[in-house]
């Protein structure tokens, strides 16, 4: 693979701001990509483009709320004419997600459940729509977006997150079938425990992790983000509608 399969591209990804959004971002612009950082985190955003100017990348903050689309479109469009690169997002990210405690059925209201399903579902749909006229014009694109291995296996609680993440399954199989005749790639990563700012607090994470993973340790952001790289790369050209699970071999599907 050129170090920089990715030079002359615009791609954007959400949520990233932090944890594995903006070790996604930070990569692409490595390998050439204008990055749309988006993120309703402003000062989030604003460090994200800054780890990338700083190393000489191109990169532009789109603050929005993902399930929100008209605010989230009139931000995707104010970054790309602010990077001067024209009006095609060739790579998309949907990173962007919310974590939850793990709740029972019985603690799921209406309100928590509707939040969960509008920035996972809803706001991978609303990206998804927004960056499709221009992939269809030039015939060519990558989706990737970001499951979890919530998604794929479910777990003892926490159904409402599991539902969210194991949509996003359902909508990259149809996607990948629905837009493959304008040569618009759409996959899914499933991670398993990654290691971030927001699970470093959990207490003993690290010794959990070498009774549940196989090779004894969780994740860290930037292993998932060279496997969305990877996808969003030509080498990936025939490979399209798959979950890919990075979990360190605690789920073998």
């Amino acid at each position: 693979m050129s170090p920089r399969p990715f030079d002359g591209q615009v791609a954007m990804v959400t949520g990233a701001g932090s944890g594995i959004g903006r070790a996604c971002a930070v990569l692409l612009a490595q390998r050439g990509a204008a990055v749309i950082v988006n993120d309703v985190s402003v000062e989030g955003a604003a460090a994200t483009v800054e780890a990338i100017r700083a190393e000489g990348g191109a990169a532009h903050a789109a603050v929005a709320d993902v399930s929100d689309r008209a605010a989230v479109e009139t931000a995707v469009l104010a970054a790309l004419a602010g990077l001067g690169g024209g009006d095609v997002i060739g790579v998309l990210v949907n990173n962007a997600g919310i974590a939850s405690r793990r709740l029972p059925i019985e603690e799921v209201d209406d309100a928590i459940l509707d939040r969960m399903l509008g920035v996972h579902v809803k706001g991978a749909f609303h990206c998804t729509q927004i960056v499709l006229e221009g992939m269809k014009r030039q015939g060519a694109g990558k989706i990737v977006n970001i499951s979890s291995a919530m998604g794929t296996v479910g777990g003892r609680s926490g159904s409402h997150y599991a539902a969210a993440k194991g949509a996003l399954l359902s909508m990259t199989r149809t996607w990948a079938r629905e837009l493959a005749k304008w040569n618009i790639h759409v996959n899914v990563v499933a991670p398993g425990g990654v290691f971030t700012a927001a699970t470093a607090t959990i207490r003993n994470y690290a010794e959990e992790a070498k009774t549940r993973v196989p090779i004894g340790r969780f994740g860290e952001p930037e292993e998932i983000a060279s496997l969305v790289a990877f996808l969003a790369s030509q080498e990936a050209n025939y490979i399209t509608g798959q979950t890919v699970s990075a979990n360190g071999g605690e789920f073998i599907h």
